[in-house]
């Protein structure tokens, strides 16, 4: 083990660095004082080391490598607290003033908008012109003037810049987060009108350039006559541009384990730089000749880069290798994990937040595990036919990927292609073979007999590898859904990992211990969270926008009621909440359509729906909505715990009080704000207890 981080040395130095970035980002130990008292106390500490150095003290070897980690653990923690100072304290356009912003990325055209980036660069509030730094995502009412944008283009708005927010309901995915990690912390809605295009560019003329190449080749897969679900990926594939590829696609490609092909990354980077190295092989005969291999490669590479619009993904991806190759051309046996580690380290000290990417964790886990299980697994079995044994090489590489990567994907995606196998052994080549059609088409796109001839052939071959993906996924068991992985859990199985990797390349009886420890922790804390589970008692309103939605957690079952139950409905649904529902370990969810509440009348041991009326573990609720507040004229007074106001009902105070005896009011998520803002109004005046699922998110009650 210490000999592994001697000749690492760049895992030494990226261990305390990711600690201490860690360390700053959960507990924020560092302030403004903190940084004026303790920065010139390690710059003087490491002084003190060199001057020891040099006169070959023997405080070096106690004292220098404690001071140089303590150095980088603050290096990290003050990489984190740059970056959120930074941000926090950006200054936004007061509301009603005419801002200039710069168009920064390819748009994404949906049916009804288009969302690109935008970097606020000046406002004019008033008589007086400010100038801002502020980076933001616009979202424009599709039509035919936004749908031109392109990087570099300079536009007029008038509108009010909203700050992101924050996920409403418990465990959905943090579009906020998403976007911090990426340095935007603000977004903006444009309608038709509300904006104007100027005849002026400006921006970074490379990355303005590269995704105006990125288009350009999308056009050319356009004028070969490739269209939808085989143009879709081909720019996916090829040039790292997903806004074609739509839900149905997505889905097929990550339920059969292939979803990796889609982001343009380490696997495209790989292909390339292995044919490269076969290509320049000869050039290895020199010192001279390593250098020129590796600056062709490099350069090859960057290119690749710059092909397809410089996404955080290809730079992660073309600097592992860079580096890779910059130290093998040093003539000496460089370690790969000194590689990726130098890579990492490098890449953390431009935006150290990438470290809670799960792009950058998921590509060097699995480069790292790449690197040190394929050998031993491909030594497991051997094969005289040559294809055969090309075919388990592929295997070998699958099978030590998924080592590394599985805990992540258990805890992000909660679920596992079962079939990951069978789909790496044929996507891997195809995309190797589509890969190289496309820089054929692009190379030769001029000559059109050509480029009609090589489009054919890329467009079938397409079409062969979504038809394969597409099988794969509805294949019966294709993949196993519904798996909640604790932070705890994810640790506990990277301790199996190691632990059982360290007593199969040792035989050491320690290891093998710590891998039984291990399993009977996860075991323990499995048992615990089933027990949990079964017992949970919860009722929550979901802030869905424009939508009622309310669920019931009874042990493993649950009970959605919502307005609608056509599919786009219930995907907008599970969108918001399905996180949620897995993470409570649900086995089993029923539906049932609130609009059509005079056919509705369920009945179980501790839930009763009747038409508008809902009551679970004892606890009352009635959904006032447009139907039910016409059904209230002549009844008698309901007793609920509490009240629902939905779709847009309102009416006075006292009129409530006459016909309801409750509690607690909730407005849920399907009354629009105008209408929210009348309830705080009105409410405001009673001093009753109220709640705002569109202000404060989800309202949840345990039982």
């Amino acid at each position: 083990m210490l000999e592994f981080f001697r000749i690492n040395p760049f895992i030494r130095i990226l261990i305390p660095l990711i600690t201490g970035i860690f360390f700053q980002i959960y507990i924020q130990l560092l302030s403004s004082d903190i940084v004026v008292f303790f920065l010139p106390i390690l710059v003087i500490l490491i002084l003190i080391s060199f001057y020891f150095i040099n006169k070959r003290s023997t405080y070096t070897s106690t004292s220098f490598a404690p001071t140089v980690y303590l150095f980088l653990f603050f290096t990290g923690m003050y990489l984190v607290y740059s970056f959120d100072s930074r941000l926090e304290n950006i200054s936004v356009p007061d509301k009603g003033s005419v801002i200039m912003a710069k168009v920064k990325d390819l748009p994404a055209e949906k049916e009804k908008t288009v969302r690109t980036g935008l970097e606020i660069i000046g406002a004019r509030e008033g008589n007086n012109s400010k100038d801002y730094s502020l980076q933001a995502i616009a979202i424009f009412e599709n039509d035919s003037i936004a749908r031109t944008l392109m990087p570099g283009d300079i536009i007029l708005f008038s509108g009010e810049i909203l700050e992101t927010e924050p996920p409403k309901n418990p465990c959905e995915f943090s579009y906020k987060n998403y976007l911090y990690i990426k340095g935007i912390t603000h977004q903006v809605f444009l309608k038709a009108g509300q904006w104007l295009k100027t005849d002026h560019t400006g921006g970074n003329f490379i990355y303005n350039f590269s995704c105006l190449a990125q288009k350009k080749l999308i056009d050319i897969f356009k004028e070969n006559k490739i269209s939808g679900n085989e143009l879709a990926v081909l720019s996916a594939l090829t040039l790292g541009y997903k806004d074609l590829l739509d839900n149905e696609v997505k889905s097929a490609y990550s339920s059969s384990g292939a979803m990796h092909i889609l982001s343009v990354s380490g696997l495209h980077a790989g292909i390339i730089y292995l044919v490269l190295v076969s290509f320049l092989g000869f050039l290895n005969r020199s010192k001279s000749g390593r250098l020129i291999k590796a600056t062709i490669i490099i350069l090859f590479l960057v290119f690749f880069a710059f092909l397809t619009g410089l996404s955080p993904s290809v730079i992660r991806a073309v600097t592992m290798f860079s580096f890779i190759t910059a130290g093998n051309s040093l003539g000496r046996k460089i370690s790969t994990y000194n590689s990726l580690a130098a890579s990492a380290f490098f890449l953390l000290l431009f935006n150290p937040y990438q470290i809670l990417d799960v792009g950058f964790q998921l590509s060097y886990i699995a480069v790292f595990s790449i690197v040190f299980f394929q050998k031993p697994v491909y030594n497991l079995l051997y094969f005289k036919n040559k294809l055969a044994e090309k075919a388990w090489a592929l295997v070998a590489v699958s099978v030590a990927a998924q080592i590394g990567t599985l805990p992540l994907t258990l805890y992000y995606f909660n679920q596992f292609p079962n079939y990951f196998i069978i789909t790496n052994l044929v996507v891997i080549p195809l995309t190797a073979v589509i890969l190289y059609l496309a820089i054929a088409l692009f190379v030769f796109s001029f000559i059109a007999p050509v480029a009609g001839l090589l489009s054919y052939i890329l467009e079938k071959t397409t079409y062969i590898l979504n038809t394969i993906v597409s099988e794969i996924d509805g294949a019966p068991f294709s993949v196993a859904r519904g798996i909640h992985l604790p932070p705890i859990s994810v640790f506990l199985m990277y301790l199996v990992i190691f632990s059982l990797s360290a007593w199969f390349f040792t035989r050491v009886k320690k290891y093998l211990f710590l891998t039984l420890f291990a399993l009977l922790a996860m075991v323990t804390l499995n048992t615990y969270n089933y027990f949990e589970t079964i017992n949970t008692k919860m009722a929550i309103i979901y802030s869905v926008s424009g939508r009622p939605v309310y669920e019931f957690f009874d042990g493993k079952t649950s009970y959605l009621v919502t307005d609608s139950l056509d599919t786009e409905t219930i995907g907008k649904i599970d969108f918001h909440t399905g996180k949620n529902r897995i993470v409570s370990g649900v086995d089993k969810t029923m539906r049932f359509e609130l609009c059509k509440t005079q056919k509705l009348d369920f009945r179980e041991k501790n839930l009763i729906i009747r038409r508008h009326f809902i009551s679970f573990m004892g606890q009352h609720f009635f959904v006032l909505n447009k139907e039910s507040f016409r059904g209230l004229i002549g009844k008698k007074k309901v007793k609920v715990d509490y009240l629902i106001i939905s779709e847009n009902v309102f009416t006075q105070a006292d009129e409530l009080s006459k016909k309801f005896d409750f509690n607690k009011i909730i407005i849920d998520s399907s009354c629009s704000k105008y209408i929210c803002d009348k309830w705080i109004e009105e409410l405001q005046k009673t001093g009753w207890q109220y709640y705002i699922v569109r202000n404060e998110g989800a309202f949840i009650i345990e039982i």
